[in-house]
């Protein structure tokens, strides 16, 4: 009888100590909120009338520590999310302090972060129209990128300036004066292009004259 309660006993303690731990790591944090969201629930009666074999004050206890613990982890998810992309942005930012110290890198990585950003932000008003042009012979055509907006009601005789952007990088490229009369505007945003562009044509769509 002894060894077989001695046993029991070796099998109930550490349950029992880790649900009184649990239970007062559990007290320990919601304690300080407990007032504001068992005032906020009371006010909603969501706990009126208890919940099963649980009392009001029973129900309205283990709710709010529910709710307690799920905000704590909510906020401590949210403060990771930040603190992770501060870090991330720090080391960016310092990466770019080096590049900018080296001598030739320097000037490189800036020009190349330049037209990186100017063909990638479908915003930007560096390209507002996608043109079809005469590229790179008379009866072949490619798909180009107007430098400068509002160029459609242009005399046929003036002069467009287009970039032509290479596959599958696009910020290489040529920079080509045309005739107005021979560039074809089409109905794409700036944006498709580029994807266009960039997979080489494996994600181009139809697209028509604007």
């Amino acid at each position: 009888m002894r060894k077989l309660f001695i046993t029991g006993l070796a099998t109930l303690l550490p349950i029992a100590l880790t649900v009184a731990l649990f239970s007062f790591t559990i007290n320990v944090l919601t304690q300080p909120f407990m007032t504001f969201f068992q005032t906020l629930l009371t006010q909603f009666e969501f706990t009126k009338h208890g919940f099963l074999f649980l009392s009001e004050d029973q129900f309205l206890r283990f709710l709010s520590q529910g709710l307690i613990i799920l905000s704590l982890v909510a906020v401590t998810i949210a403060l990771g999310l930040l603190a992770r992309w501060v870090v991330i942005h720090s080391l960016i930012d310092v990466g770019e302090l080096i590049v900018h110290r080296i001598p030739l890198v320097n000037k490189i990585y800036k020009t190349s972060k330049e037209v990186v950003d100017t063909v990638m932000t479908p915003d930007s008003s560096a390209f507002k129209q996608v043109v079809m042009v005469p590229f790179p012979q008379p009866d072949i055509m490619s798909l180009g990128l107007v430098t400068s907006s509002d160029e459609k009601d242009k005399p046929d005789d003036s002069l467009l300036t287009v970039f032509i952007p290479a596959t599958p990088n696009p910020t290489m490229g040529y920079l080509v004066m045309f005739r107005h009369d021979q560039v074809t505007f089409l109905d794409m945003k700036v944006e498709e292009a580029v994807k266009t562009v960039i997979s080489c044509g494996l994600m181009f769509s139809s697209v028509h004259k604007a």
